[in-house]
């Protein structure tokens, strides 16, 4: 015997997947900081509100707010407020680099 099985998995749609530490809770619901450059080319922080589709691993899927390709800010995102001018920070070097030793030099 067989049986035929029937799942509504609603509407498809695309996410972004956006780093968990991006993602800020509010008294006004989820919402991020979209990092873009403003009329004078300076970078500034825009906070965008944002619906959540779920999570995977650490990372958030976004329904709705963020596009593909847009840059978030993640470390210091709790600092931020909307439309404060930001500077993006140098990658920290992974600590497998920086136990790495270095080549010595001798003087002769």
């Amino acid at each position: 015997s067989s049986v035929r099985v029937s799942v509504s998995v609603g509407a498809s749609g695309s996410v972004v997947a956006i780093p968990a530490s991006a993602l800020r809770k509010g008294p006004t619901g989820d919402h991020v900081f979209v990092l873009a450059t403003d009329a004078n080319n300076a970078l500034r922080a825009q906070l965008r509100p944002v619906r959540v589709a779920g999570a995977v691993g650490d990372e958030v899927l976004v329904a709705q707010g963020v596009a593909a390709g847009e840059q978030v800010a993640t470390s210091g995102s709790f600092k931020l407020r909307d439309a404060a001018l930001v500077a993006v920070a140098a990658p920290v070097a992974k600590a497998a680099d920086a136990a790495a030793p270095k080549p010595s030099t001798s003087g002769s």
